[in-house]
């Protein structure tokens, strides 16, 4: 019988935890299809998790040695991202985990510990950074909101699951809404950043252009197919 494909989205959810980014699998679809989605749901992040591990979270599911090592090369070639820890109530996961040196564990889930999509209050999960992020520098926070106290320079760049607001300029990259929260916004008092991305949306400034700078805060949202950028009002209006 013929595999129904079902949306990326579906078989692969993202998360972000206290102890980092969570790639949680379908528990019965089959493994191609799951390759499939996971490469499909990581694309969409872009090159800002290269370089680091990931939590694969099977929950029950049993998966053979193949299975294991498909993943780790997927993850490892096409996006240079290696499985820190496995998170399975399967004794064959773990012990199979446990010969590949892969660090596995049977976890019980707290209850609001999770950040997925699901809109909070403004601020209620934020890091607050002090300070002006200067070119090379990176401000990565997936467990919601970042606050930069101070200024985003060219070359810099800050990421997260949900808002980021800039209380200075934003002349660098930002990208919002990390794992797929398409009502994430962008807030900077002086907005002019290099490229700005919310979710799947990008909008990127043509080479040498600089806008004027602004003497109101401006907020960026999705609305329809792509990123408006308006001048910000406040967040009952946001």
């Amino acid at each position: 019988m013929e595999e129904v494909e079902r949306k990326p989205e579906e078989l692969v959810q993202l998360k972000g935890y206290r102890d980092g980014l969570r790639v949680i699998i379908d528990r019965e679809a089959p493994l191609s299809q799951i390759e499939r989605a996971v490469v499909k749901r990581l694309e969409r992040l872009g090159d800002f998790i290269a370089g680091s591990s990931i939590i694969l979270d099977v929950g029950e599911r049993a998966l053979s040695d193949d299975d294991i090592r498909r993943l780790q090369k997927i993850l490892e070639r096409r996006f240079d991202v290696t499985i820190g820890r496995i998170v399975t109530t399967s004794t064959k996961t773990r012990r199979l985990a446990d010969v590949l040196r892969i660090p596995a564990v049977e976890e019980i889930r707290i209850v609001g510990e999770e950040v997925g999509v699901e809109r909070e209050p403004p601020f209620a999960n934020a890091r607050l950074v002090k300070g002006t992020l200067r070119a090379g520098q990176e401000e990565r926070f997936l467990e919601g909101s970042l606050i930069i106290v101070g200024d985003v320079n060219p070359g810099a760049d800050v990421i997260a699951s949900g808002d980021i607001i800039v209380l200075g300029a934003l002349r660098g990259r930002a990208f919002a809404g990390a794992l797929g929260d398409q009502s994430a916004v962008i807030i900077a008092l002086n907005f002019d950043p290099i490229q700005i991305r919310i979710a799947d949306c990008m909008n990127v400034r043509p080479e040498n252009e600089r806008r004027r700078k602004r003497l109101k805060a401006e907020i960026a949202r999705i609305e329809g197919d792509r990123i408006v950028v308006r001048e910000f009002k406040g967040f009952e209006n946001a």
